[in-house]
């Protein structure tokens, strides 16, 4: 039996030992070096397994290697928000792993980002949140510099910048250390954490966050591989980690702050995606960066509600960015899963995205003045965002060219079924990974199918036949419109457009399109009467706009 420190270090250790073999290696060794890789991974996430099964029992593992810096100990915990992101960033590691390619390289930035993300979730103080953050940082560097090509300037100015969102968490930190003798989180004092800190706390997690949108592409390097298994669980850890840090009290000056500037992210992001709807790599990372935005802005927000809004975004992001795999560096997997995985990023409810806006948008509808009237930024950032994320599925389903070449990425496979799970079983995916991840299961649950939130409620069944639904309608008018669509470039090398219903597809299913009439119209009228969050989401806005 492991005693508890030497498995904790362990799980911190594997991954940095085998990305120092894997940086070692000649090239040729490539295989070596990603089987090595995965081999430790493997019993990393064993190590993982075990410490969840005594966290899940109520207990709590802690373990301190020293205090060789000026009094701040090098410790590491595990308790349930740790473990969790902590088995997500090492499992999508070997997700990201198991595909074929990676130079040795590649394989050794890949594993210092798990091995920064498992820091920063098993850190027990802000220091050692900042050191998760810069090994997260030099893995995505060695990745997108991976090669033999030059390195253009917009990879070296977007790592600078995540490198400053570091320097500001380490500022944050030794103010802590140094106004009250610590940074562990469990034992900060309620008030230790001001304004200026939670500023710097908050927006040093959010670009991290949204880091997605700031790194260019490369070509042969996989773009999700560094952002799921590095940037956005470090990035998740830190959030998280703020709010326990303030007792979930946010300072109301830096959280009203950090959720304006969320807002004008969300928007640009919005227009981004829309203005790039038809090229594949560009919007989905745009749509990934409006999935983040929510998620920092309810991060600002004191109260329960806004805390499991949190959980869930965060989850909704990993899903977002994992799904980039679809498309980057080339898309693959067939039409019809690409266009499933658009769908999903953009927040439609066919993904964990849509339950997600659903505690998100709740939590801001409850916040009161003046943070509540961020629910029209925000609210029509995600309707145009989910109108890019159709507009890039129907690029999907209408390309007739090479737009599904291979198979599909395992890391987006996971993602693409999580997020279908969330959406059909909302109340289900809420009670075993957003509660824990919120300290407790703060929405109410009425079943695996539906959850309750301030806001209304959310039943998978009857949204996902609002979305069938919705999705024939539009491939409908876009037949009688004659809307065609041009796949991006990455999709075909001779993109094809066309109507999307042709005529001949029409005239074989008139019929039965025909005959579908009367049961779409009781659906219709069935759907009328399970209003709830949709209704009031709208009222809302409509008292916000005419009253205020």
């Amino acid at each position: 039996m492991l005693s508890t420190a030497l498995r904790l270090g362990l799980v911190v250790l594997l991954p940095a030992a085998a990305a120092l073999g894997a940086w070692f290696l000649p090239p040729r060794f490539s295989a070596v070096a990603r089987i090595g890789g995965l081999a430790a991974l493997a019993v990393t996430l064993g190590f993982l397994a075990g410490s969840a099964q005594i966290v899940a029992s109520g207990a709590r593992l802690a373990a301190t290697f020293g205090a060789p810096v000026g009094g701040v100990r090098v410790l590491l915990r595990a308790d349930p928000q740790g473990v969790i992101v902590a088995v997500a960033a090492c499992g999508a590691g070997l997700l990201c792993l198991a595909r074929r390619g990676f130079s040795t390289t590649q394989t050794a930035g890949l594993l210092l980002c798990v091995t920064g993300a498992l820091t920063a979730s098993l850190g027990g103080n802000a220091v050692m949140l900042f050191a998760g953050f810069e090994l997260a940082n030099a893995g995505t560097a060695a990745m997108l510099t991976a090669g033999g090509e030059r390195s253009g300037r917009a990879v070296w100015l977007a790592t600078a910048v995540q490198h400053a969102a570091g320097l500001a968490l380490l500022t944050a930190a030794v103010e802590l250390q140094t106004s009250t003798g610590t940074s562990d989180f469990s034992v900060l004092p309620a008030d230790a954490v001001g304004p200026g800190i939670a500023l710097l706390w908050l927006g040093a997690a959010g670009v991290r966050l949204v880091a997605p949108g700031l790194y260019p592409g490369r070509r042969g390097v996989a773009y999700p591989a560094w952002a799921v298994a590095g940037a956005i669980p470090v990035a998740a850890i830190a959030l998280l980690r703020f709010r326990e840090a303030v007792s979930d009290h946010v300072p109301a000056a830096a959280g009203t702050t950090v959720a304006v500037l969320a807002c004008v992210v969300a928007v640009v992001a919005a227009g981004a995606a829309l203005r790039r709807g038809s090229a594949a790599a560009p919007a989905g990372r745009a749509l990934a960066v409006l999935a983040a935005a929510p998620a920092v802005a309810v991060a600002g927000v004191s109260g329960a509600p806004a805390l499991t809004g949190l959980a869930a975004g965060l989850v909704a992001v990993e899903v977002a960015v994992a799904l980039g795999a679809m498309w980057e560096p080339h898309p693959t997997g067939g039409r019809l899963v690409g266009a499933l995985a658009a769908l999903s990023a953009g927040g439609l409810p066919v993904g964990a995205g849509a339950v997600a806006l659903l505690l998100e948008l709740s939590a801001l509808a409850t916040a009161g003045r003046p943070v509540s009237l961020l629910l029209v930024p925000l609210g029509l950032a995600a309707l145009a965002g989910a109108a890019a994320a159709a507009r890039l599925a129907a690029g999907f389903a209408g390309n007739q060219g090479a737009a599904g070449h291979g198979l599909v990425q395992p890391v987006a496979a996971i993602a693409l079924a999580a997020g279908g799970a969330a959406a059909v079983v909302p109340g289900l995916a809420v009670q075993t990974v957003v509660g824990p991840l919120a300290t407790g299961n703060v929405a109410r649950l009425a079943g695996a199918a539906t959850v309750l939130s301030p806001g209304g409620g959310w039943a998978g069944g009857y949204i996902a036949v609002a979305g069938v639904v919705l999705v024939v309608m539009l491939l409908a008018a876009g037949w009688l419109a004659e809307v065609t669509v041009r796949p991006a470039a990455a999709m075909s090398p001779h993109p094809v457009a066309g109507p999307l219903l042709p005529l001949h597809v029409f005239r074989r299913w008139h019929r039965a399109l025909a005959r579908s009439g009367p049961a779409l119209d009781a659906i219709d009228r069935w759907l009328l009467l399970q209003p709830q969050l949709p209704m009031v989401v709208a009222v809302a806005v409509g008292a916000l706009l005419v009253v205020h």
